[in-house]
């Protein structure tokens, strides 16, 4: 099997062991007696755990000849919580929820690294001039195969209805993640030219020693330090220096932050007032993925003509209209049909919308990041970028559910209307600036 065939199924694997797990995680939790502030923490414990060692970790792997085998054993790292999930029904029940958010937690520390790890060994794999016609294979391949496995999966769980549902779900993604750790050790590196083997060995000869191995005198424990105080304050004036790189990143920090703050009230909306099941949130991880499918080529032609500034802000326009959708259900009657609720309905028809905009806003949000970078040291501003971004994932949903707690619902989703209305207009005066 070819690279390109082994790419495509890893990516399918991936996304059938990931969306058997993730999309009912907070019906999980609510039914394990989860209250609000540790269901936020559903999607702000994983960003804090990547926060804590993507950087360190990121280091420790450059350190390993065998890119694959370690980025390997990472992933089987993460994927073994899906075991451990299987067996904390059989908890005392005051320790269940908490312990289910520790283990989603902790499996993205190995996970974030794996992820980093991933991404640089696929530049191996893949020439430049393959890139995108491979991970455009893979993307689509997992959007069916994750939208399909969700809706199933929903159906199943509805169907058993007992939480021995959800473990044999957990069961089946660590038998699944088995085979994608498989298929990726599978994949074959081309070989490198002779120039490139001693490019690489020179680097290798001016790497400095792990820093265990450096003798430092006890009478000068503090020098090392100063070295360290003025590369940290030359690396800030070099960042602050790339003004394009600083407006776009404040720009996108303000907008994900009104991105992320609802994420977890929208989905305990939809469980404790709306009484959404598995089922229904299948349907909705379905409507967005058609929209998704139906504007990504629309996407494609704006972004040729009008640039990726214009079409972020526009594209990412149709996300105000959710939390005031949200919003305006609370004056709807309580009615269900075919035993969803009729708000429900409502809420899928925008998603189609939203995921429609959802694919035009990652692509040009991707774009424009590259865009905003110099040539030069590009990574590492995309890493000072990503940090940036992640603080705020971890910050935006505490916060969305804080208010909830202070000031019920429907206040909530008009300050999350509200926050998003800046960071739309953010990136609007960003295209404006250009």
């Amino acid at each position: 099997m070819t690279n390109k065939k082994l790419n495509t199924l890893n990516g399918v694997l991936n996304s059938i062991s990931t969306d058997l797990v993730a999309p009912f995680a907070v019906i999980f939790a609510i039914r394990l007696g989860s209250n609000s502030f540790q269901t936020a923490m559903l999607s702000s414990g994983p960003a804090i755990a990547g926060l804590l060692v993507l950087i360190p970790g990121a280091r420790w792997v450059d350190r390993h000849r065998d890119k694959k085998r370690i980025t390997a054993w990472l992933m089987a790292v993460n994927r073994l919580f899906y075991l451990l999930m299987v067996v904390v029904p059989f908890l005392l029940p005051a320790w269940q929820a908490a312990t289910f958010i520790l283990l989603v937690t902790l499996m993205n520390a190995p996970g974030a690294i794996a992820n980093s790890a991933w991404q640089g060994y696929m530049a191996r794999i893949f020439p430049p001039e393959q890139r995108a016609d491979a991970f455009a294979d893979r993307n689509k391949a997992m959007n069916i195969f994750g939208t399909a496995t969700t809706f199933v999966a929903g159906m199943a769980l509805d169907t058993i209805g007992t939480t021995w549902g959800y473990q044999l779900m957990f069961f089946g993604a660590f038998l699944v993640a088995g085979a994608e750790v498989w298929s990726f050790t599978k994949l074959r590196e081309p070989l490198l030219d002779p120039a490139q083997i001693l490019a690489d060995s020179a680097t290798q000869l001016e790497t400095p020693p792990p820093f265990d191995q450096i003798h430092v005198p006890a009478t000068s424990e503090a020098a090392p330090l100063l070295p360290l105080v003025f590369k940290l304050k030359r690396k800030v004036r070099e960042i602050a220096s790339n003004k394009t790189f600083v407006r776009y990143t404040a720009a996108s920090i303000l907008f994900y932050f009104s991105w992320q703050t609802p994420w977890t009230l929208f989905s305990l909306y939809q469980v404790k007032e709306l009484h959404a099941g598995n089922f229904a949130l299948g349907l909705l991880t379905l409507a967005n993925t058609g929209g998704n499918l139906l504007g990504y080529k629309f996407w494609v032609g704006q972004i040729e003509k009008k640039g990726n500034l214009h079409v972020q802000w526009l594209s990412a326009s149709a996300l105000i209209l959710v939390p005031m959708t949200y919003a305006l259900t609370g004056f709807l009657p309580r009615v269900a049909f075919l035993g969803i609720d009729l708000s429900l309905y409502l809420i899928g028809a925008l998603t189609i919308l939203v995921g429609a905009s959802l694919s035009g806003l990652v692509l040009a949000m991707f774009n424009s990041l590259l865009e905003a970078t110099p040539e030069k040291n590009r990574t590492s501003y995309i890493a000072y970028f990503n940090t940036a971004n992640t603080l705020t994932a971890i910050v935006a949903p505490l916060w969305g559910v804080a208010a909830y707690e202070l000031w019920g619902w429907q206040t909530a989703f008009w300050i999350c209307f509200a926050q998003r209305v800046v960071g739309v207009s953010a990136l609007f005066f960003l295209w404006r600036a250009k």
